[in-house]
């Protein structure tokens, strides 16, 4: 009776962590794809960055400010999204290296 229920616990804690073990490996998979997919977008980011950079600095012939605010908004945009990139960035890169220093 005993071996039968130690057994049946066995069988479903080793089903539990075959589950567990595909899943983390699925998981491992996407988080792998979605650092790639930023590195990519980051090389983009700072190609643009350069080219925006370059044609703020561009001598504007309209004094309206709305020109000017518009340039303004330009670069605080850009800015914003290079800051979350690189939060993001800097988080998958943490969270890489955690993970293969648990593995170890």
């Amino acid at each position: 009776m005993i071996i039968e229920i130690l057994s049946t616990f066995s069988l479903c804690v080793t089903t539990c962590l075959v589950v567990s073990l595909k899943k983390n490996l699925e998981f491992s998979d996407k988080f792998d794809e979605i650092q790639e997919e930023m590195e990519v977008a980051l090389d983009v980011l700072e190609e643009q960055i350069k080219k925006i950079e370059q044609k703020t600095k561009l001598e504007v012939f309209s004094d309206e400010p709305v020109v000017r605010n518009l340039l303004k908004d330009i670069v605080e945009s850009k800015n914003a999204v290079i800051n979350i990139a690189k939060l993001l960035d800097d988080s998958l890169s943490t969270e890489l290296n955690e993970s293969k220093e648990t593995k170890e």
